[in-house]
């Protein structure tokens, strides 16, 4: 009953220090999602392209996910459950493992506040489900008797969830043959699971037409040797000291001579890390799961130690250096936890909604690419949900051709063939730089075809650019359609249903627009975006994210610009734009107002407090057609390191009837 207990409160803990990272799912879930998707729609394993091609690394997760789809599930958010209940799983292993009474207790709770734990069982990727299998196998292995068994099919199905899972299962085989003698004495689950996994194989290959899936090619084959992934490592194990130390202090000493085995999990993943030159997700996705199935391990094949006051401390102490650790580990990556999670921010992040890195970019393509458009980008997981773009992945995981080019070195070469020379060629072109302001360098006479017709910029300093063969038309109703359809495949995402319903106003459906925002504000409390509506349907695109402030109105940042829907004369002549800005700065903040389309009126104004302008004012009111306003900010003065906003928003007469 203990155990059981002390599972209660380490979950608990473990559902607190993750809700910051909740709302923030990792885009490559897309990438796994828009498989199942095809699948349980096509019946075949493919990419939203039609090709087929091993664009994942993750089997299992994708099988689970397909099952979700099938039940009609919310694939986004049901990710974040699943991978939420594999790290309580780990939780309730290591609860079984390590000794009743205080010192085990703090042990399970320092992996509980462990940083990486709580990232990867919010983030909906199978990395949580990947260290449940892992560990699980390794137990099993160490325990010997009735339960080795069970370890080869429980590394079997770690090998279909990550690919370095193979080296693990190849280990737990090693390891249970030099403990049972002849490999003809195997137990039947053993034999299972090894049947199992090569019938997987068989049919993967005979599927995929290939051995190697593009994710091996991209990630192994592609990637030269560099010191890189050895200093994540070295980050990597600084964050888990603190964790390792509280769990050892629950033991006593070696029970037998396999102590050292205890170690094998972290050093195969470590091997990975420093073999894939780093991993860019970072927070330690590629060792976390080695090193939960480690101290699992050490569980097993070390005695358990008699509880002392000295023991217990230093399992406090363990348990506080995995919370001060993490940052030292991680810092050089400039991430964090926002700790703490208080009681309001916890409530906040379960009921504000999902939200993916790139869905600016994604409205950006869902306005602009022409139906049946191709578009090659990095980044294949929620644009790749475009049900009508041709989706180019110029990483090489979801395109085969790509793959083989980088896994021989050619990648650079292939690219520019492909932007350059190749017939049609690319319609759209999207490249990304996440870490610094300014495009990437591209090489000289690379954009031959192609011209710069859209940024976004993003508050960290990064940006997507956005390359096109032809000028870049806004088209409301096929937004609309885009946008509407993948707020119903994923409407878990807040941001994908306000789009929506931003498209729908646009598209002249104001009526229907207005139902789904007051619908996901309703469902979203925390959002205040939502909440706005339909006022916040003006707007229907801007060059960097928009976040809303009650009572002030949209955000906008140093040069950033936002654009309304096409306004009728009536509306011209009955708007008026509402503008203030933030206390930061001694000047009075400088804003643009341009009426573009039936005439074409640009006026500039001080904004030293609230100010409002009349549409009227600006001389186009008697002017037939539709319009639209564009409002930019020009000038920005940080005072004391705090950025100053220009806040906007128009009130309109217009009402959903009048529509």
């Amino acid at each position: 009953m203990e155990r059981v207990a002390r599972w209660g409160l380490a979950a608990l803990v473990l559902a607190w220090v993750a809700a910051p990272a909740w709302p923030e799912i990792v885009d490559d879930v897309y990438i796994s999602a828009a498989y199942a998707h095809e699948w349980v729609s096509s019946g075949r394993l493919r990419w939203t392209t039609g090709e087929v091609v091993e664009g994942y690394s993750n089997f299992l997760m994708v099988a689970a996910m397909a099952v979700m789809v099938l039940l009609d599930l919310d694939v986004g958010l049901w990710s974040q459950v699943l991978a939420m209940a594999c790290g309580m799983g780990v939780l309730a292993l290591l609860s079984a493992l390590l000794p009743r009474g205080a010192g085990g207790t703090v042990g399970l709770l320092a992996v509980a506040a462990w940083a990486p734990l709580a990232w990867w069982s919010a983030q909906g990727m199978e990395t949580s489900l990947y260290a449940l299998l892992l560990s699980l196998a390794w137990v099993a292995a160490l325990r010997g008797g009735a339960a080795a068994g069970w370890a080869v099919p429980m590394a079997a199905l770690a090998s279909t969830t990550r690919p370095e899972g193979a080296a693990h299962l190849l280990a737990v085989l090693l390891l249970g043959l030099r403990a049972g003698g002849s490999p003809w004495a195997l137990p039947a689950p053993t034999v299972a699971g090894l049947l199992g996994l090569l019938g997987y194989h068989v049919l993967r290959v005979q599927h995929f037409g290939e051995l190697w899936p593009t994710s091996a090619l991209v990630k192994v084959a592609g990637v030269p040797w560099s010191g890189h992934g050895l200093a994540q490592l070295g980050g990597d194990l600084v964050a888990v000291a603190g964790p390792a130390l509280a769990v050892a202090a629950t033991r006593s000493g070696p029970r037998d001579r396999r102590a050292w085995l205890a170690l094998a999990p972290l050093a195969l993943q470590a091997l990975v890390l420093v073999r894939a030159s780093g991993d860019w997700m970072t927070w330690g996705r590629l060792t976390m799961p080695g090193a939960l199935a480690s101290l699992a391990s050490l569980a097993v094949v070390l005695s358990p130690a008699r509880g002392t006051p000295g023991r217990l401390a230093l399992g406090t102490a363990g348990a506080l250096a995995g919370l001060l650790l993490v940052p030292a580990g991680y810092g050089r990556f400039n991430l964090d936890l926002r700790l703490p999670p208080t009681g309001s921010r916890v409530r906040a992040a379960y009921t504000q909604g999902l939200y993916t890195p790139v869905a600016d970019d994604v409205v950006f393509a869902a306005w602009h690419l022409a139906e049946g458009a191709s578009l090659m980008a990095v980044d294949a997981g929620i644009l790749g949900n475009l049900h009508d773009v041709r989706f180019i992945d110029m990483r090489g995981l979801t395109h085969r051709p790509a793959a083989e080019a980088i896994a021989q070195g050619q990648g650079d070469a292939w690219f520019f063939d492909q932007v350059s020379q190749a017939q049609p060629g690319p319609d759209w072109l999207r490249v990304a730089r996440w870490d610094a302001p300014g495009a990437p360098e591209l090489p000289e006479g690379l954009l031959t075809r192609h011209a710069l017709v859209g940024s976004l910029a993003y508050p960290s300093g990064g940006g997507t650019w956005w390359y096109s063969q032809t000028p870049a038309r806004a088209d409301a109703a096929l937004a609309a359609t885009r946008l509407r359809a993948l707020s119903l495949r994923f409407p878990s995402q807040p941001h994908l249903a306000r789009e929506a319903a931003v498209a729908l106003a646009a598209a002249g459906r104001l009526e229907e627009g207005t139902e789904i925002a007051r619908a996901a504000a309703r469902r979203w409390p925390q959002q205040a975006l939502l909440a706005a509506a339909p006022e916040s349907l003006f707007f229907v695109g801007g060059s960097a994210p928009r976040t809303w402030q009650e009572g002030r109105g949209f955000g906008l940042f140093w040069n950033a610009e936002l654009w309304s829907r096409p306004l009728t004369a009536p509306e011209r002549a009955q708007a008026v734009v509402h503008l203030d800005q933030d206390a930061a700065g001694t000047a009075p903040a400088r804003a643009r107002l341009s009426l573009l389309g039936a005439c074409e009126v640009t006026a500039e104004l001080d904004v030293a407090g609230p100010t409002t302008v009349a549409l009227a004012d600006l001389g186009c009111a008697d002017e037939e057609g539709p319009g639209e306003l564009r409002v930019a900010f020009l000038n920005d003065e940080a005072v004391n390191g705090a950025d100053r906003n220009l806040y906007v928003w128009v009130d309109t007469p217009t009402t959903v009837e009048d529509r």
